[in-house]
């Protein structure tokens, strides 16, 4: 018997996730449930994607607390420290703070403490982690045209709760009935795609896309802007 195989990527699987919400938005009547969620997953493999490096040391491990910092040097600048920092109206959302210079003493990478993860390749870090890293300097400025990605407290909100309540709640699904505002849906997957649009085409660490992730992306993301249009003028009352 002749063993015929598929062979995956993170970037093939980050397509098919966009051939779905594309398949989606053409329907008469979309599931807007659907296209959040696959919006979410292609935001995951996107934050991975960009941070990954060459050997994925950045975004594999489990962390040993909840404590986060990070200890880094850029070129001739001084050495950096950075650490968890809470944001205005998340719960469990969170970013690093604004770099502060420390003395070079205390420097035990120069790249990431290594040390406050238990690594492994068996478990990648959580979207949190993800979420907070993709807006560092630290881990985004890989070359020397590389971007760190800017996401409002506004945005860390609806981001928050994609992962609460999108991937938590209703893909782990308990069977009973559910009831979700389309037009937060419809904002959430905007919101995702448009950061993976930054990650892939902005930031300068992602290369060779396959072929296909352009298109659907930028169509995604008119049609959403389109349909969010029309959804306020019909229903959201102008004060």
């Amino acid at each position: 018997m002749t063993v015929h195989f598929e062979h995956l990527t993170n970037l093939s699987l980050l397509r098919n996730n966009l051939y779905h919400i594309s398949f989606e938005l053409g329907k008469y009547r979309p599931s807007f449930a659907r296209i959040a969620k696959e919006s979410y997953l292609t935001l995951v493999r996107a934050m991975v994607e960009a941070l990954k490096g060459s050997t994925n040391i950045a975004i594999t491990g489990r962390p040993k607390s909840s404590k986060r910092e990070a200890y880094y040097k850029i070129g001739n600048q001084p050495h950096y420290k950075i650490e968890k920092e809470s944001v205005p109206g998340c719960k469990r959302a969170w970013r690093y703070s604004e770099p502060v210079t420390c003395p070079e003493i205390e420097i035990e990478n120069e790249k990431i403490d290594f040390d406050s993860y238990y690594k492994t390749d068996n478990f990648l870090i959580g979207f949190y982690d993800l979420l907070a890293m993709i807006q560092t300097d630290c881990f985004m400025l890989r070359y020397v045209h590389s971007k760190k990605v800017e996401v409002s407290n506004d945005e860390m909100v609806y981001l928050e709760k994609s992962h609460e309540n999108l991937r938590n709640e209703y893909e782990h699904f308990i069977p009973k009935s559910y009831s979700i505002d389309k037009y937060g849906l419809m904002i959430i997957s905007k919101l995702c795609l448009e950061i993976v649009e930054k990650l892939l085409y902005t930031s300068g660490n992602v290369y060779e896309l396959p072929r296909g992730i352009k298109t659907h992306l930028y169509k995604a993301i008119k049609k959403l802007v389109k349909l969010k249009a029309e959804y306020e003028k019909k229903y959201i009352k102008k004060l």
